[in-house]
Parts: structure tokens; C-alpha cells; sequence
């Protein structure tokens, strides 16, 4: 056996082994112990990728480029992909907010999302009556 200062450090703390009275249980927990143990050098888990660059707050211009003819929101998931890296300005996150959290029905025009607001409004208020 080598001598305690020749051997390699471990990365694991060594688990303490007190004398057992069967064999095969001193020899399982050695074979575990060793199993647990990494070889030096290597990480025990692979760090993680790096985040995507941040990119600028979504702008009225931006919006507009992800909606189509008619105001059709064309790209909804490149739309939540810009806000989630870049955030929204605030003066469009009253209008953003609703297509993030899937108040319109996908495909609606400018005006079918209009009349859909005030429908909801007029449930709304038919509820708290």
C-alpha cells in the first residue's frame, strides 16, 4: 500500500471506514467510494453554455416588423425570443404584454384584435355585475 503523502489528493472528501465485522461489506463500500470518485482534472459537471448577447429593447419599429398585412402578428415566437433577450420600451408594454400572453388569437388583424378587446371588456363587465 502507498503511503498516505504519496497518493494523489482527492477532490472528494474520504469517507470514513470503520472496522466491519463482514468483508464484503468494507469491500462494497470501498468499490463505491472509488466509484464516486473523479479522476483529477476532470469537472464532475459540465458548465453551463453561455447566454446569448443581450440585444436592444423591442421598439415600435421592431413591433412593426414582426407584424404582417393587416397587423397580423407573423414571427410570435422570434417576438417573445426579442423581448425575453432585450425587454420591451416602456411605452409599448401595454400593447406587447397582451400578444406575450396570448390574449388575441393567433391571426388576428389589426381590427378583429380591436373588436376582440371590447368583447372581452363587455364579458368582463358582465361578470363583476
Amino acid at each position: 500500500p502507498p503511503v498516505p503523502s504519496q497518493c494523489p489528493p482527492s477532490p472528494l472528501p474520504a469517507l470514513p471506514v470503520a472496522p466491519v465485522p463482514f468483508p464484503q461489506v468494507g469491500r462494497t463500500l470501498a468499490r463505491a467510494q472509488a466509484a464516486l470518485a473523479w479522476p483529477e482534472g476532470t469537472p464532475a459537471v459540465s458548465p453551463p453554455p453561455p447566454p446569448p448577447p443581450p440585444c436592444a429593447p423591442l421598439s415600435d419599429a421592431d413591433l412593426r416588423s414582426y407584424l404582417g398585412p393587416g397587423g397580423r402578428l407573423l414571427r410570435p415566437q422570434e417576438l417573445r425570443l426579442h423581448v425575453f433577450h432585450g425587454g420591451v420600451e416602456p411605452g409599448l408594454r401595454k400593447v406587447v404584454w397582451r400578444y406575450l400572453l396570448n390574449v388575441f388569437p393567433a391571426g388576428l388583424t389589426g381590427q378583429e384584435r380591436l373588436s376582440h378587446l371590447r368583447l372581452k371588456a363587455a364579458e368582463y363587465a358582465a361578470l363583476k355585475a
